[in-house]
């Protein structure tokens, strides 16, 4: 029973859910729900309830329901996709980072791509010294 609910929440992870586009997380939980619940319902912010019987006890799995992430504002003639930060990012912590780039309404529907900015060999001594700020990078 422990794996397999590892599984289950492993499974609304994977999930994309950045703020404001959770839809495909809500997906999946109602998803799971169903098959353990009576009923299943959304209420007006969102929040996913499952109903089991009609007893005294209640369960509450209860945690972010959204994550933070970015968004893609535009790609350039060489095709690297430049971006803004959704939620509260710190640029010292992503440069390198692998992400995905979601195109459709599927959580298959993805690119895979690595956040990047100008290489240390053709910065100057100056810009060495400073952090890399999200204006600054780009995904490849």
């Amino acid at each position: 029973m422990a794996f397999e609910m590892f599984e289950v929440l492993k499974d609304f992870m994977d999930a994309p859910a950045v703020t404001g586009f959770e839809e495909q997380r809500r997906k999946r939980i109602i998803q799971h729900f169903s098959n353990y619940c009576d009923s299943v319902s959304v209420d007006v912010i969102g929040n996913v309830i499952g109903t089991i019987g009609k007893g005294d006890r209640s369960v509450m799995l209860a945690g972010h329901y959204d994550q933070i992430g970015f968004m893609v504002n535009y790609i350039d003639e060489k095709g690297y996709a430049h971006f803004s930060p959704i939620g509260g990012w710190d640029p010292r912590v992503v440069y390198g980072m692998r992400v995905r780039i979601w195109v459709g309404d599927n959580q298959n529907d993805y690119l895979l791509g690595v956040i990047g900015a100008k290489p240390a060999h053709l910065t100057e001594p100056a810009e060495r010294e400073k952090a890399v700020q999200f204006k600054d990078m780009s995904i490849d």
